[in-house]
């Protein structure tokens, strides 16, 4: 075995002796020592640097101390060791305590002083020399130890990673400290991470690999409005360079990336990270209805059971909302028709129910008539649900009940999202007293004596909960 630095505590036992060098410092670096008067430089100061150099973990970060603990293994006794060390690179120099050892272990702690200029590399080394008295002991051969320099983030020496909104103009969103970026839900946030340019040593990177967005929250990849529901930001796309969703909620969202870069010439390898701040908002919701009473109409021979009064709709609505200032979109609706029944007495006597099965059901289409319109208009519509009495009937009775979702979508890059929701709904029963005269249920001198009944006062809820529905139709003649 030959003489020289072992980077192991390891001993040979009956091995002639060697030198033995292990690394002292806390690798976490929470208690290596600064190097007075280097500026920008704290005891706490920091790395995105990974130690992987052969000779870890002696590692140690531009602007701090790192402490090799070093000795002699298996020496004669008699000995008198005079430490120093050789070949060191730019910027680092050392000293040893004590400078002599005059008794066994003849062990002595190396403070490597690595300046703010090092260069960041995984290959530096150094020639630890020990020169012994009397001349000529076996074990006191120089011997090379490796060890990593690393990038200061107190000085600002790290690369870094840059984050990119390819949606907004200017696009970087990131930056120390992250600016906050207010946006409104349903906009589609398109980001991408990449090195930031000019950051770390000069040589450029390569990557970032391995990454992972935290992404807080409630994402969502996409929603269609086809009657499925959103579908959330899945495990792959956190992991992509770039990941496009939207939310849904107002709210404070801190975003971050990491990922490993890769300095071209492969000697330095750092786990970068990054940050964005996002304040999404909402519009604020302006909404009232209005409704009036079920009766019954005739017209042309045919008498209806509807939740109108002449030429007044049943139920009217009127939405309009607040834009986020630097948005504008579109506002609609969207109603579903969440359960729906009918009975008849026929004239013989018996009796057919029908509850429509399943639900609940898209109500004609996505957008409710009259479809769209831009968000700095109001949006009106109404709806009077109504059916046709037969005259083989004896009796008919109608219940329904529905949700209108108040929804939104920016101009562009967006989706459809829901700021409100209004339940409602409306219960008739008549009964024909004629060969085709009806009373409304509970109205004096009427069989049947259950009334009608409606919600009176629908109230307009905060929602961001999406429409879902199985098929699109309607309730048994539920339009007139």
């Amino acid at each position: 075995m030959n003489p020289g630095v072992q980077v192991a505590d390891r001993q040979a036992l009956g091995a002639p002796a060697s030198l033995q060098a292990r690394n002292v410092s806390d690798v976490t670096f929470a208690r290596v020592a600064p190097i007075p008067n280097e500026p920008g430089v704290t005891p706490a100061d920091s790395t995105n640097d990974l130690c992987i150099a052969p000779a870890a973990p002696f590692c140690g970060i531009q602007g701090q101390s790192l402490r090799i603990a070093v000795m002699l293994v298996n020496p004669p006794a008699g000995l008198s060791v005079a430490w120093s060390a050789r070949n060191l690179p730019r910027d680092i120099t050392a000293t040893f305590d004590p400078q002599t050892s005059t008794a066994p272990p003849y062990a002595t702690t190396e403070t490597l002083h690595v300046g703010g200029g090092a260069r960041v590399t995984n290959r530096d080394a150094q020639t630890v020399v020990p020169a012994c008295r009397p001349a000529g002991a076996i074990g006191c051969g120089a011997t090379t130890v490796g060890f990593e320099v690393m990038c200061s983030l107190g000085l600002g020496h790290c690369p870094a990673l840059e984050i990119d909104d390819a949606n907004r103009a200017p696009s970087t969103v990131s930056g120390n400290p992250a600016p906050t970026v207010d946006t409104v839900v349903g906009y589609q946030a398109n980001l991408s991470v990449r090195y930031q340019p000019g950051s770390g040593s000069t040589g450029g990177y390569s990557g970032p690999a391995e990454v992972a967005w935290g992404i807080p929250g409630d994402p969502i990849e996409s929603y269609d409005r086809d009657g499925k529901p959103p579908i959330p930001l899945g495990a792959a796309a956190r992991s992509a360079s770039n990941v496009r969703f939207y939310y849904y909620l107002a709210g404070r969202a801190t975003l971050t990336v990491s990922g490993r870069l890769v300095r071209n010439d492969g000697e330095e390898v750092a786990a970068a990270a990054s940050q964005a701040r996002y304040n999404v908002r909402t519009p604020t919701v302006f909404a009232s209805v209005q409704t009036t009473a079920v009766t019954q109409e005739s017209a042309q021979g045919t008498t209806r059971l509807t939740f109108s009064r002449g030429n007044t709709a049943g139920i009217a609505f009127n939405y309009r909302v607040a834009d986020v200032p630097g948005y504008h979109g579109q506002i609609s609706a969207t109603q579903v028709i969440d359960s729906s029944s009918s009975t008849v007495l026929a004239a013989g006597g018996a009796t057919a129910t029908n509850h429509a099965p399943g639900g609940p059901w898209l109500d004609l289409d996505a957008d409710y008539p009259p479809g769209p319109a831009p968000s700095t208009s109001t949006w009106r519509s109404t709806d009077s649900p109504a059916t046709g009495l037969n005259v083989a009937w004896k009796s008919y009775v109608r219940a329904d009940r529905f949700t209108t979702y108040l929804m939104y979508k920016p101009n562009a890059h967006g989706i459809w999202v829901t700021l409100g929701a209004i339940d409602w709904g409306w219960s008739g029963f008549a009964a024909r007293t004629g060969s085709n005269a009806w009373c409304l249920g509970g109205t004096p001198g009427c069989p049947m004596t259950t009334p009608s009944n409606w919600t009176v006062k629908p109230k307009v809820q905060v929602s961001a909960t999406f429409p879902t529905w199985i098929a699109v139709r309607q309730a048994p003649n539920a339009r007139p």
